[in-house]
């Protein structure tokens, strides 16, 4: 082969269709770290996505049109069925607007750290088979976290709840169904619950062991469960910790999670970090930034950095009274401030990648995320104020109308109303002017606007605006 065909052959392999990504998007591509770039999302194409009540989707933010795991169904007849096709044909045609539009909003605002779609990055071969797969068969779990729901705890399920269990329709059909595909996994991703306390796990992971062991398997904890059993399987399998830690006050974190203790998970913290350095594996500290710690922020960072670990945000939209991003703008500014503030020391016992990691994750969190909230909320307060200035308008003319029904025989008086408001209306001119005075006459008594219009004439009601403006 000629030098140029070759190279000619690698770009086509590293870039894929990238020559033909659509304008909004290039930026996006250019961010990216992989080499093959033919698809904006791999997940799709690589990845698929089982929760507790048997939907199956690419990726947690496709469950609107999920698939359904049953008896009646196999995982072959999920991955080449219609809804997976489906996407994949709106993802080829970069047609976002379709499944996509959490993604499609980060990359527009060039958050791309967020980019849900970054997850699925990674040079794995995209074949017939899913090269990844992510579990949260079980909602099994002892805490009751209060940003959380009863699908992903069973604690929350039977004591905020007050609902009976979910019923699984995973069991050993599905165990027996994932031999054909684990062989050809490159990384199973296992969430919960807590997935240390969900039994069918032990029994997919004695399965990788066994048909897959190379293959790289994350598992979501909260920290609290590490009994024999659980350190048996880490030491025959190839597990990546990512561990949630919200507060490193330990009131705070007990009031988050609840049933929780502090101090326990860091000591069984430290089991998990020796044991991901130990075997050269990765362990993540993950946090969720809300109105009751976010204030903490920096503190992870050089917690993370003192530890040498890995720290991630995630994204917390749901409940809104808890989130960040539903808060209004004054506040948000406020913190958008006072974390943009923050510097951070490296010393010489950091890891520098995993230092300059943390450091870049937390500048993403304030500049990018917070940061696009923060202009969002104050778009979402003028849009407020504009849809409430129009309200006003119609209050009023619903008010008018409702006074006029009652009172059927003044359709002269009805006529006199209507022009000497819309006379007002064009003398006062100024746009702000003229909303508050359809804000005044909504505060005002229909029969006393009534009583002023047939008692003065405009001039003089428009002066007695003015006065009370």
């Amino acid at each position: 082969m000629g030098v140029f065909n070759y190279i000619k052959k690698q770009v086509k392999s590293t870039f894929g269709n990238e020559l033909n990504v659509p304008e909004e998007y290039k930026s996006y591509y250019k961010s990216r770290t992989i080499q093959n770039k033919k698809y904006l999302c791999h997940a799709p194409f690589s990845n698929m996505y089982f929760n507790s009540l048997g939907d199956v989707a690419n990726c947690w933010l496709t469950f609107d049109q999920p698939e359904k795991y049953s008896e009646d169904r196999t995982i072959m007849d999920i991955w080449k069925g219609e809804k997976f096709s489906k996407l994949r044909g709106h993802i080829e045609r970069f047609e976002l607007e379709a499944r996509c539009q959490k993604c499609q909003y980060y990359i527009k605002n060039e958050n791309y750290t967020n980019v849900l779609a970054k997850a699925y990055d990674n040079d794995y071969p995209l074949g017939d088979y899913p090269t990844m797969m992510e579990f949260e068969l079980s909602n099994t779990c002892n805490l009751e976290c209060v940003m959380c729901t009863g699908l992903l705890s069973s604690a929350i399920r039977a004591n905020r709840d007050h609902l009976p269990a979910l019923k699984s329709p995973y069991g050993d059909k599905f165990v027996q169904e994932l031999r054909e595909f684990i062989p050809h996994l490159y990384e199973a991703r296992f969430n919960g619950g807590e997935p240390f306390m969900i039994k069918i796990y032990y029994d997919i992971w004695d399965q990788f062991i066994e048909l897959n062991p190379n293959c790289k398997m994350v598992i979501a904890t909260n920290g609290t469960t590490l009994n024999k059993r659980a350190m048996s399987i880490l030491e025959k399998g190839n597990f990546h910790i990512n561990i949630s830690i919200d507060s490193l006050i330990p009131e705070r974190y007990a009031q988050i999670r609840v049933n929780s203790d502090l101090n326990k998970v860091l000591e069984n913290f430290e089991y998990f970090k020796n044991y991901c350095q130990k075997n050269n594996r990765k362990i993540c500290v993950m946090i969720n930034p809300m109105r009751n710690n976010w204030e903490e922020m920096p503190e992870f960072v050089r917690f993370c950095n003192e530890n040498n670990v890995h720290l991630w945000y995630n994204s917390i939209i749901y409940p809104e009274d808890l989130s960040l991003w539903k808060l209004p703008y004054e506040k948000l500014k406020e913190i958008y401030e006072e974390l943009s503030k923050t510097t951070f020391e490296y010393k010489l016992t950091y890891k520098r990648g995993i230092y300059q990691y943390n450091v870049k994750t937390y500048k993403n969190l304030v500049e990018n995320q917070i940061k696009t909230w923060m202009e969002d909320a104050k778009n979402r307060g003028e849009e407020e104020v504009e849809q409430q200035k129009a309200g006003n308008r119609v209050l009023f003319q619903q008010s008018l109308n409702d006074y006029f029904t009652r009172n059927k025989d003044n359709g002269e008086l009805k006529t006199q109303v209507r022009q000497t408001i819309q006379q007002i209306v064009d003398r006062l001119e100024e746009h702000e002017r003229v909303e508050r005075f359809y804000a005044t006459l909504c505060n005002t008594p229909i029969e006393v606007i009534i009583e002023n219009i047939q008692n003065n004439d405009v001039e003089t009601l428009i002066q007695k605006f003015k006065t009370i403006s």
